[in-house]
């Protein structure tokens, strides 16, 4: 029925994703793993898109599920599938995103991934906000090693971490002038990118 489906194309609409997800996914244990993969992903894509979050990780879940049927699966689309799995369960308010994104941060680490490591440290920090309290030294600590393992050229990603550097120094008042220095290279870093999603993020933490 999958193979029926793929070959009268229309996969671009999301109903149709969430079908051709569905039946691939029923056959992923007859060989059908890639095809399961992809569109699991690609339905768990447009279903973020439309803000339906909670249908959108049961799509990524099917996906990494069916993705374990392989002897070796791809370790780094393991991570990326579990990253925007963390995603929409954070945004979806369901606290088991942590867990999820803390594999990743795990599995970064691992591969020597430097971005997959920002990407997922991202995941776990509050953008533009911070609970009052002391300040977070496991977090500060994984910022900060994620912007060290970056490229010098991955200028998005870095403007993205200082910003939520500068965030997770908030609480303590002695660390104001680090803070200020932060978020100023953060704008810096923002603006070299030319984007305006990327410096309107920065913005808001910075």
């Amino acid at each position: 029925v999958g193979l029926e489906l793929e070959a009268r194309g229309g996969a671009a609409s999301e109903s149709r994703l969430v079908e051709l997800a569905h039946h691939f996914l029923e056959a992923a244990g007859l060989g059908e793993v890639e095809r399961a993969v992809r569109y699991g992903r690609l339905a768990g894509n447009a279903a973020r898109s439309g803000l339906a979050f909670e249908q959108a990780a049961g799509h990524y879940e099917g996906a990494l599920g069916a993705l374990e049927l392989l002897d070796e699966p791809d370790r780094e689309l393991r991570a990326g599938l579990k990253l925007a799995l963390g995603d929409v369960l954070r945004r979806a308010g369901d606290d088991q995103f942590r867990a999820v994104v803390s594999d990743v941060v795990d599995e970064a680490r691992s591969l020597g991934n430097g971005s997959l490591l920002a990407k997922a440290t991202l995941g776990l920090v509050a953008t533009g906000t911070r609970i009052p309290g002391p300040i977070d030294i496991w977090m500060v600590g994984l910022i900060e090693e994620a912007l060290d393992g970056l490229e010098v050229e991955d200028l998005a990603l870095r403007a993205r971490l200082l910003g939520a550097l500068a965030v997770e120094l908030l609480a303590d008042p002695s660390q104001l002038a680090r803070r200020v220095q932060l978020s100023e290279e953060a704008i810096m870093a923002a603006r070299r990118v030319g984007h305006r999603a990327v410096l309107a993020r920065v913005l808001v933490s910075a």
